[in-house]
């Protein structure tokens, strides 16, 4: 995502929006990558070996433990936040939060198991933004 993000930044199809990548395992992943350019595509090693730092753009920030930051930033921002299955970790912060404004999208780009909270949003649990109440009341419990 960072990647394709970086790509979206340079080539000014996204301009003044914020990304926040707060999932302590993406972060350290994404460090992880990083030490290994040899196994990168031919097109990222072209931009890496130019000077570009591929998982690094304007306006993106890597939080830990700052989730108070994130949402006070203004919008529009893009936040990466690690989901598992919708049932722990960061995301129900941000779902919560942001889950009732018909301005934000949810995009989930990982396998949902059946009987999660993440693969009931993405069968269709979630159609009109009344059930948005339904979804919040499973997050707070």
């Amino acid at each position: 995502m960072l990647y394709r993000l970086n790509s979206f930044f340079e080539e000014q199809k996204i301009n003044g929006v914020n990304v926040f990548l707060d999932s302590p395992l993406a972060i350290k992943a994404t460090n992880i990558y990083k030490q290994y350019v040899d196994f990168f595509d031919k097109e990222a090693k072209e931009l890496i070996f130019k000077g570009d730092d591929i998982f690094d753009f304007k306006g993106f920030k890597m939080v830990k433990g700052e989730t108070d930051e994130v949402l006070n930033a203004s919008m529009p921002k893009i936040i990466l936040a690690g989901s598992g299955m919708f049932e722990g970790g960061k995301i129900g912060t941000y779902l919560k939060k942001y889950l009732s404004n018909p301005l934000a999208t949810l995009l989930i780009v990982s396998f949902q198991v059946d009987g999660s909270l993440g693969r009931k949003i993405i069968s269709g649990f979630m159609v009109k933004s009344q059930q948005a109440n339904s979804l919040r009341s499973q997050l707070t419990e």
